[in-house]
């Protein structure tokens, strides 16, 4: 073989396995199959993997959030400071029909080894890695292989069935990749000794010296991620820009429904928009051309009859044909939630594929208000350890609603969408201290501490939550001395 012809077969290969180098892995509400013989682990798990076309996302092109008083107390200004900061880099993401992901780098994590040695978790990745899997994205190295079977119906035997799910951005392939790092799996977790069966497969990296993890990744300290105390991030990766770009495109249609505090008036824009600020009053609209029998009274339409004008009290459609937002944006409305004394004005248009009752579809455009008395996110505080002991650094609430019975016949995991009520709960008890009986029942070193920061990769001092607290202080209780 000559050297110019192994140049170009060695280059026609590398040209089939770039776009194979990236990936990302949809989550919705947990599938029926996905349970403690699959690979689920309860407390972290509150959604599972999905596959292509059953994925979940919001309906809404902005999600209104606020903090409550638990977070402001514990947390303070700062601490909104680095919550927006977080939100900052999503809502700096283009529209996902001009997102390039060749702006966006593989690896964005970065260690801060002073905060690392102090036991700081950063609060502004956390938030940032939570907020990613509340747009529909899940652990891409954990599923690059996960059980779909456990089966024992052969006596003596345990048999498994493994699949992926864990997909190209490019070719929408399963692959096992993720950033560029291939990952594999070479055995089986399986606990059949024990009461409650657990099976998983336990993936790891070919090339553990490679660090390409996403954002969108399990929780701090826990498997199948890197990621833990001094961690901290710079930014999304190619992965997470690939997943957001599959699940929020334009032409990804699915059949959803706006959420309960939606109203609005049907017709054409014209003239200003509604970007989701607030307040301001609603411009006029142009009526839609008269037509023939357009009334949905399902979809919540005021009934219309031939040649009739849909202007500002004709139909309007709360459930409907959608494709993705395009662009999502988090907005702030009043910065701190009271319950019973909220309220906040969200507008924005919309262009819906309707289906009418005569069974015809049609592409209207129609202005969407939000009257919202609860943001669609709360931040807040609180301890979450467990009577068991287990300590976590966030917990976050199921907003996950499967759409699967109205997008077709078959039974499918989705897809779906996420609504509001939305609570995103940091960890706030601090350092803890673990003894074993019966022997050591005396003082013990610090174990399983919660204790948040605000750092980067400057020389500057790591800031100490709760608001107020000193590094000095911290660093004598880590290191002693005086």
């Amino acid at each position: 073989m000559s050297r110019a012809l192994l140049i170009l077969l060695l280059l026609a290969g590398l040209g089939v396995a770039t776009p194979r180098s990236r990936a990302f892995t949809l989550i919705g509400e947990v599938p029926a199959w996905y349970t403690d013989n699959t690979g689920r682990i309860p407390v972290p798990d509150i959604y599972g993997p999905v596959n292509l076309g059953e994925e979940y996302r919001w309906a809404v092109p902005n999600i209104i959030y606020a903090f409550d008083e638990s977070f402001l107390n514990y947390f303070g200004q700062r601490g909104v400071e680095e919550v927006e900061k977080a939100i900052k880099i999503i809502n700096d993401v283009p529209k996902m029909s001009a997102v390039k992901l060749s702006d966006y780098p593989m690896h964005s994590q970065r260690v801060n080894y002073r905060a690392r040695d102090l036991g700081l978790y950063d609060l502004k990745s956390n938030t940032l890695k939570v907020l990613m899997e509340q747009l529909g994205l899940g652990t891409p190295s954990r599923f690059t292989f996960t059980l779909r079977v456990r089966d024992t119906s052969i006596p003596n035997n345990t048999n498994y069935l493994v699949i992926q799910r864990n997909f190209d951005p490019e070719t929408w392939n399963p692959t096992p990749y993720v950033n560029g790092q291939l990952w594999t799996y070479n055995r089986i977790f399986d606990n059949q000794d024990s009461p409650t069966v657990k099976s998983s497969t336990i993936v790891s990296p070919v090339d553990p010296l490679i660090l390409a993890e996403p954002v969108a990744s399990a929780v701090p300290g826990f498997a199948f991620s890197v990621f833990g105390l001094g961690s901290y991030i710079t930014g999304l990766t190619r992965d997470d820009v690939g997943g957001l770009r599959y699940i929020y495109r334009p032409d990804n249609m699915n059949v959803e429904v706006l959420p309960t505090d939606a109203t609005g008036v049907a017709g054409s824009s014209s003239g200003g928009g509604s970007s989701g600020s607030g307040g301001g009053g609603i411009d006029e609209w142009i009526p839609l051309p008269p037509s023939s029998g357009l009334t949905n009274g399902a979809a919540g339409g005021a009934g219309t009859g031939t040649g009739v004008v849909i202007t500002t009290n004709g139909v309007f459609y709360t459930q409907a044909i959608r494709g993705g937002v395009d662009k999502i944006t988090f907005v702030r409305g009043p910065m701190v939630y009271l319950p019973g004394a909220y309220s906040f004005t969200n507008r924005f248009t919309e262009s819906i594929v309707a289906v009418t009752t005569n069974g015809a579809q049609r592409t209207v455009s129609q202005r969407v208000t939000r009257l919202l008395t609860t943001p669609d996110i709360i931040f807040t505080a609180a301890d979450l350890t467990s009577p068991t002991g287990v300590v976590t650094p966030y917990s976050r609430t199921d907003v996950a609603t499967s759409n699967d019975a109205i997008n077709g016949q078959a039974t499918l995991d989705g897809p779906g969408q996420f609504g509001g009520g939305l609570q995103i709960t940091f960890n706030k008890v601090g350092a803890t201290l673990q003894n074993f009986a019966p022997s050591f029942l005396g003082q013990a070193s610090a174990f399983g501490d919660v204790l948040w920061g605000a750092f980067d990769g400057s020389t500057n001092d790591p800031v100490v939550f709760p608001d107020g607290s000193s590094i000095r202080d911290l660093e004598k209780k880590v290191f002693g001395g005086r």
